[in-house]
């Protein structure tokens, strides 16, 4: 794992400990899954209401279906 230099995108040592926490979370899913967030994302693209918004979302429900 390489280390992130979040000091490049703000000056707020909140923001940057946030910045952290969600990179050891986001590594930890990883670790489990790595296909876990792309799927999870996939799903929340493939959500009713975004396809109300977006109603040609016919290639997200393709690539979702492949995942399952």
């Amino acid at each position: 794992m390489r280390k992130i230099d979040y000091t490049k995108i703000t000056k707020n040592n909140e923001v940057i400990k946030l910045l952290e926490k969600r990179k050891e979370i986001e590594d930890k899913i990883n670790k489990l899954d790595e296909n876990a967030l792309i799927k999870y994302e996939l799903k929340l693209l493939n959500s009713p209401t975004i396809s109300k918004s977006f109603p040609d979302t016919f290639e997200v429900s393709k690539i979702i279906s492949e995942f399952k």
